[in-house]
């Protein structure tokens, strides 16, 4: 894991990161003292030891490299940045303080300074992730994507099993417009999110299939309304409602406050002829977002086919006060009306339609003007 790595890299006081001492540590050596306390993570006691011997003994780099390890692991970063570039001025090439120092500059935002130590230590060490995984990070702290993809496409292949560096990297390759790498960073990683992330990136890419397959195992494997809406898009593409109908129910009972789950579940039931039920959840829908003309508009339309002219009529009073004049309000209200026999009010509607239709909607406007003519014969009665 990729914070196991950089919890490494700051604890690390032992073996390789300690620079060789001239002869060989005594029990009662400070130094071999203060690595106990270190490897135990008591970073505390290794600094009332370290300090003084620093302050005695200013060139004896063992006690200043892991002085810097104690202030890194108290969290007192700046005096580690201090400690360790006092370190570098004894020994420039020392990689294990190169990579500490460039890690301390990356998690406190220094990043173009980080930049030199981490590349230096790179060469050093090709084959070790730390140092190419520091730079992406350096590169996307300064969000040049193109920059931090390459250090990533080197860290990936060093640290292949590591999830937090392909996701890290998947990110950074998505921001620097890399769709294709990815998509294969996504599918290396076994986690819910990541497959969520690649099924939507399949979608950009036109892969519906491949796109459906892993919306299906995330809501398999953890259900969510987005996956959900997802999933439903997915299938309608394809012509299959009857799939889509399923997620439309579940995303309503998990968001029920929701009017555009309530808008969406409803269509689907129109869709399929389900006026009742459609009609329900476009109320629903009009309690949850009283300001929707689309909500009221929806629910009107559906109020007129199961012949509840009156409730039609208030709903398109709603949505008339919203702002709502389109043709399309002035059809419905002119059929709601005329079913009601509210002969002149009908008429009158059938004459703004008809206004503003503008040969947009020619079998309605053929419509409207027969009914015209037989609404304006009944008027001069």
């Amino acid at each position: 894991m990729a914070a196991v790595i950089l919890l490494l890299l700051l604890c690390f006081a032992s073996g390789a990161a300690q620079p060789p001492a001239s002869t060989p540590a005594k029990p009662e050596d400070p130094i071999a003292a203060a690595l106990v306390h270190l490897d135990a993570g008591r970073g505390a006691d290794a600094l009332a030891l370290l300090e003084p011997l620093a302050a005695k003994e200013p060139e004896n780099l063992p006690a200043r490299f892991n002085l810097a390890i104690a202030y890194s692991m108290l969290g007192r970063d700046s005096e580690a940045i201090e400690a360790f570039r006092k370190v570098l001025e004894q020994s420039p090439k020392l990689v294990e303080a190169q990579l500490n120092l460039g890690q301390l500059l990356v998690r406190t935002g220094r990043f173009e300074e980080s930049v030199p130590l981490l590349e230096s230590a790179a060469e050093a060490k090709p084959a070790d992730v730390r140092p190419v995984y520091l730079l992406a990070r350096a590169w996307s702290g300064r969000q040049l994507w193109k920059e931090s993809a390459k250090w990533f496409l080197k860290a990936v292949p060093l640290a292949p099993d590591d999830q937090d560096i392909l996701l890290e990297a998947a990110a950074c390759y998505e921001r620097a417009g890399m769709k294709q790498e990815a998509i294969e960073a996504y599918r290396k990683s076994s986690g819910v999110a990541a497959r969520e992330r690649l099924g939507g990136l399949l979608m950009e890419t036109g892969d519906q299939s491949g796109a459906a397959a892993e919306f299906e195992e995330v809501m398999r494997r953890s259900p969510s309304p987005a996956a959900a809406f997802a999933l439903a898009a997915i299938y309608l593409r394809a012509k299959q409602p009857e799939k889509a109908l399923p997620l439309a129910s579940y995303i309503v009972q998990k968001e029920p406050a929701n009017a555009d789950a309530r808008l969406f579940f409803g269509r689907l039931l129109r869709d399929g002829k389900r006026f009742q039920e459609a009609a329900e959840q476009f109320s629903a829908a009009t309690k949850n977002k009283p300001d929707s003309i689309e909500a009221w508009n929806e629910l009107a339309g559906m109020l007129i086919l199961l012949k509840n002219y009156g409730a039609a009529v208030a709903a398109l009073d709603k949505s008339f006060a919203l702002g709502c004049e389109t043709p399309g309000y002035w059809w419905f209200r002119a059929t709601a009306l005329d079913n009601l026999h509210q002969t002149e009010l009908a008429l009158d509607s059938y004459r703004k339609f008809l206004s503003q239709a503008g040969g947009k909607f020619p079998d309605e406007e053929f419509k409207a003007r027969q009914r015209a003519r037989v609404l304006e014969k009944e008027a001069k009665r």
